[in-house]
């Protein structure tokens, strides 16, 4: 009788481990995303989809700051949604204009049955950099007189798909030992304005040490004119905007194999002009 009982508490034990893995599992296979997670300027729809939480369950979405900022603005009231038959919903959310630009954004997704939670992080911003001229995948190891040329464009986000150029605002260009999993430093080294495209470049001394770096070029941003400043927005030629800072970041090897294994033997620079990347001073 004694192990009758003994293996039946057993047999249970297991069945609660199994359902308890189970449910585990189950909770964790929740995920929450957004359709656009790094530019998402005031007044502009982020669209939230929610997978993995029961059928028809209704499922408690709020965005609030990442950093914990209170949140005393707009837009950070919790609302109900229900994920009808495949367990999956899609909300909305649309930036409000007061605290959320240049700020980074919290959605957390909570299901009232199930207690499963999901949370993912988006930037709110209205501006944009891309690189118009990255450098190559690798480039042989520099002199004192080698340089890459990188250009990039910045521009506003104007609502509805539609980017313009940001002239005369300063970008800043770095050179960093290892990948792009860092944004460090305000120093740069080089600092270039952006023409009427919205495109400054910069000529970046190679390193002469081989390795995996990184070229970084950033906005710093703009703080929000007064009414006795004239108006910056390219959005708006009569508007006066708070422009969100911005970077963009792309990684590159220098190795002693770069253009087909013709780097100078007995130098640390090249010996061909591999494209418009190198821009040794005694090729030219």
């Amino acid at each position: 009788m004694r192990k009758a009982l003994k293996d039946g508490l057993v047999v249970l034990c297991f069945a609660l481990l199994i359902c308890g893995l189970a449910f585990g599992s189950q909770a964790q296979a929740a995920t929450v995303i957004t359709n656009a997670p790094d530019i998402n300027p005031p007044g502009s729809f982020v669209t939230i989809v929610g997978t993995g939480f029961a059928v028809n369950e209704t499922v408690t979405v709020q965005i609030t700051h990442y950093d914990g900022t209170p949140a005393g603005g707009l837009g950070h009231d919790p609302w109900n949604v229900v994920a009808p038959g495949t367990g999956n919903f899609q909300t909305f959310w649309t930036v409000p204009f007061d605290d959320n630009l240049d700020e980074i954004m919290l959605v957390r997704a909570t299901g009232q049955s199930t207690g499963y939670t999901a949370q993912s992080t988006f930037l709110c911003s209205n501006t944009k950099l891309d690189f118009t001229l990255a450098p190559p995948d690798s480039v042989c190891p520099g002199g004192p007189d080698d340089s890459i040329l990188v250009c990039a464009q910045l521009l506003e986000n104007c609502h509805g798909g539609n980017d313009l150029p940001l002239q005369g605002r300063p970008l800043i260009f770095f050179i960093n030992l290892g990948n792009c999993g860092v944004n460090v430093g305000e120093n740069g080294d080089d600092t270039a304005l952006t023409d009427a495209n919205g495109i400054a470049c910069a000529k970046l001394r190679i390193p002469s040490t081989p390795g995996k770096y990184s070229i970084r070029v950033k906005f710093l941003g703009e703080d929000e004119p007064s009414d006795s400043e004239p108006p910056n927005s390219a959005c708006d030629p009569n508007a006066r905007v708070h422009l969100s800072a911005a970077n963009e970041c792309e990684s590159f090897y220098v190795n002693s194999g770069a253009a087909g294994g013709k780097c100078r033997s007995g130098s640390n620079y090249c010996a061909v002009y591999p494209g418009p990347y190198l821009l040794d001073s005694g090729m030219q």
